[in-house]
């Protein structure tokens, strides 16, 4: 089974996650994460889809959705891991509205806090993209996400 894992951005900010728990032993995230996770079905939206609410508290119908872009890195490719680029209008707002879910299991509870990061170098390690945290593929997804960017 792949992992997929969303992007969600403005042109101007990247919605990223903190805290929670995570893994199949009980313990607090560390660093900055993308919502997302194991793929169960054969649809790459509604996992990411199923993921949001579980992990956010947030609905598809919350982002306002313009867009979305399946990113596939090739260093991430043998982990089968992808990435749903997904656009909407104002991720600060979105931010703001942020709310903790609350449920979940122990080993998998969502997350407490979101922000709004700045999308210029959003991929660097500063920013909680590290490996000892087990977080740099998502790093590496952003960058796959916006390298191209003027």
């Amino acid at each position: 089974m792949g992992k997929t894992y969303l992007i969600i951005h403005d042109d101007a900010h990247v919605l990223v996650c903190r805290g929670g728990t995570s893994g199949s032993q009980v313990g607090q995230r560390r660093g900055t994460h993308l919502p997302g996770g194991t793929n169960e079905s054969n649809s790459v939206l509604e996992d990411a889809k199923r993921e949001l609410k579980e992990e956010t508290g947030f609905g598809w119908d919350d982002l306002g959705v313009t867009e979305t872009i399946t990113i596939e890195p090739a260093r991430l490719l043998r982990y089968g891991v992808k990435f749903l680029k997904v656009k909407v209008s104002d991720v600060e707002t979105l931010a703001s509205q942020f709310q903790p879910p609350g449920g979940g299991k122990p080993q998998d509870s969502p997350f407490t806090a979101v922000e709004a990061l700045a999308i210029e170098n959003c991929w660097a390690a500063q920013n909680g993209f590290q490996e000892h945290y087990g977080t740099d593929w998502f790093g590496i997804g952003l960058q796959a996400a916006f390298q191209t960017r003027s």
